[in-house]
């Protein structure tokens, strides 16, 4: 039984220290003579030199995101509150004026902190960018100090007590809630011995803060943030313990600590167990202030639906929209691929690389996919601090089948628009016109070569569109290959000629033709769909003729 509980409270530490890389803890530190602004891994290792400076800077917060530290400095000879990007970078001056400004804490886009300009300690809050500077108490001559903000509440430290002068007053958590525009409300949540530095837990429902209610040295507490109860010690140092700041997820609390002798950096569990030193060295360590970049969440494949059939080729692949439990964290970038087997996609068909562009939505290009196969895929989301996103659960297409090719001149097949003449490659050579072959061939008239065309009499033509017998040509084959020259339009003038008209019926039935058929050819040569159609209907029509004149 001890076995298993060891073994668990391994694994535990192990989840909690090796949780995330982008775990970073800020604090100040004189190990080079001055307060400067450090950072550091939540295991300690990887510690980084942020400020540089002859002067104290102490106190740092991140903002919502992380992307920016808040500090206080006295390089101007006295406290202001400044800000740079987390990599130490672009150190900007917030506030100017003769009081003392201390940093304190982020929400939302503003920057909760306190000054001393109105002749006490009061809270004051304003723009992430200096900006709208606003006093948030008003309880001169006492002192309000160390804000922590959570939505629309505000926790800090305040000798208000019972109508003792200042100097007299014990200092306590009080909880300031802004009801609206012009309204808001305080209360005090302790009430016992010298209470300080409050923060809220992330999900808003726990304060920490420093207590010495107890009696002796100050050790970290916490409670619940809404009236006060639930007070809980978790330290038991008998050393000034103060400044705790929780963890990202809750689990874990940061804490400086004199319990060596001089300022540590320690972290322990929510609970008080597990408390481990980071920072383990001779100088002063203070001010911890906690950080973790949680990757975005797994995006969700949406179109195409898992399992459709008939995608396109080049299909448009979309998943769900960003989200990222840090606030005002963005959608940096994405990645998607494509493979052809369900599985690992160490070698995917079609990868789209890091794309900036095409974040939620990404057409897959040409080229990539074939008819009738089925594909899988699956894609990622990064957010501005460069961590990306487990990759969504993949989901597979088939894409649709491969079309019948449309008919063309080259493709073997003599089809039913294609004639010896327009596509002789499918069609076969055109014969050439021989007088006395029977047939009227291009080139040939009732003049030079009547054996074939016919006498050339009265109402005859000698274009060669004439069948012969002086009658009018085959208008409606005319019509649909274009010229009385066509070979089709010969092998019917031939029959007509050789068959139809040496009889009584098929002399009327010639007569009858020639009668109603002009208007129909005129018909049909205005519409190039009608062509097409009729061809095939003279097709047999053509073959019989040509096996009547074998």
């Amino acid at each position: 039984m001890k076995k298993m509980l060891s073994i668990a409270l391994c694994l535990f530490i192990l989840s909690v220290f090796a949780r995330n890389a982008e775990s970073k803890i800020a604090f100040s530190s004189n190990r080079d003579g001055d307060y400067e602004i450090y950072i550091m891994n939540n295991d300690g290792t990887g510690l980084t030199k942020l400020t540089n400076n002859a002067t104290d800077d102490i106190w740092p917060v991140f903002s919502p995101n992380g992307s920016k530290i808040t500090f206080t400095s006295n390089g101007n000879g006295n406290y202001e509150v400044y800000v740079m990007n987390s990599d130490g970078t672009n150190q900007t001056r917030l506030t100017s004026d003769s009081a003392e400004d201390w940093a304190s804490d982020w929400y939302d886009n503003q920057i909760a902190f306190t000054s001393n300009r109105s002749g006490t300690y009061e809270v004051y809050t304003m723009n992430s960018d200096g900006s709208n500077q606003e006093r948030l108490t008003f309880n001169w001559p006492f002192e309000d100090a160390d804000p922590s903000c959570y939505e629309n509440k505000i926790a800090f430290t305040s000798n208000i007590s019972g109508g003792l002068p200042p100097d007299e007053a014990s200092y306590n958590i009080r909880l300031l809630t802004i009801l609206d525009d012009e309204h808001q409300e305080e209360r005090n949540l302790t009430n016992t011995g010298d209470n300080g530095y409050p923060r809220f837990s992330p999900d808003g429902t726990k304060i920490a803060f420093s207590s010495n209610a107890h009696g002796g040295s100050s050790e970290i507490y916490t409670m619940n943030s809404s009236y006060g109860d639930g007070k809980t010690r978790l330290t038991y140092l008998n050393a000034c313990s103060q400044r705790a700041h929780w963890s990202p997820d809750g689990f874990q609390i940061a804490f400086e600590s004199d319990s060596s002798g001089n300022s540590e950096i320690y972290v322990m569990n929510s609970n008080g167990s597990n408390m481990v030193n980071l920072t383990n060295n001779s100088a002063e360590d203070i001010t911890p202030a906690w950080y973790e970049n949680v990757s975005p969440d797994v995006p969700v494949n949406i179109s195409p639906a898992d399992g459709v059939s008939g995608t396109s080729l080049t299909p448009t692949l979309q998943a769900s929209s960003f989200l990222d439990q840090n606030i005002g964290n963005t959608h940096q970038a994405s990645q998607w691929q494509i493979r052809t087997e369900t599985g690992t996609y160490s070698s995917p068909l079609w990868n789209s690389g890091i794309d900036t562009t095409n974040k939620t939505a990404i057409t897959v290009p040409s080229g990539n996919l074939d008819y009738n196969n089925i594909y899988y895929w699956h894609v990622r989301y990064q957010d501005n601090n460069d961590s990306w996103s487990e990759w969504s659960n993949e989901t597979s297409f088939t894409t649709e089948a491969e079309p019948d090719p449309s008919p063309y001149c080259g493709d073997g097949t003599c089809n039913g628009t294609e004639t010896c003449s327009s596509c002789p490659g499918d069609c076969g050579t055109c014969p050439s016109p021989i007088c006395g072959n029977g047939v009227c061939d291009a080139g040939e008239t009732c003049s030079s070569c009547p054996g074939d065309c016919g006498s050339c009499g009265d109402g005859g033509d000698d274009s060669g569109s004439s069948g012969g017998g002086g009658k009018s040509g085959c208008f409606i084959a005319t019509a649909c290959y274009g010229t009385p020259m066509a070979y089709e339009v010969r092998v019917l003038s031939r029959f007509r000629d050789e068959c139809l008209l040496t009889n009584p019926v098929g002399k009327i039935f010639v007569n009858t033709y020639y009668k109603i058929s002009p208007p129909i050819a005129d018909f049909i040569r205005q519409h190039p769909l009608l062509k097409n159609t009729t061809r095939k209907f003279l097709k047999p029509l053509i073959w019989m003729a040509k096996e009547n004149q074998k």
